[in-house]
């Protein structure tokens, strides 16, 4: 059975993808959106770097990828917003 949010999304015509997500940002908000292919994932506090003296880090991933933690997003937002 199909979950009736996917079938909404379906029927609006919008993937489950990190592009849609509400959680997914870019760096540079001037690209248009055929050229975004890379975002961070903000679902999550960053990453824990492997050494102590670096930043930890959102994981970067591409506008085609999906995840069970997607929930549509109203616009696309600059990362660091």
């Amino acid at each position: 059975m199909v979950d009736p949010k996917e079938m909404a999304h379906r029927l609006m015509g919008v993937e489950e993808t990190c592009k849609y997500c509400k959680f997914w940002t870019v760096e540079d908000q001037n690209d248009s959106e055929l050229d975004v292919h890379e975002g961070e994932c903000r679902r999550h506090a960053p990453v824990k770097p492997a050494r102590k003296d670096e930043y930890g880090e959102f994981p970067v991933t591409h506008a085609g990828m999906w995840c069970g933690d997607f929930v549509l997003g109203k616009k696309r937002r600059k990362a660091g917003n």
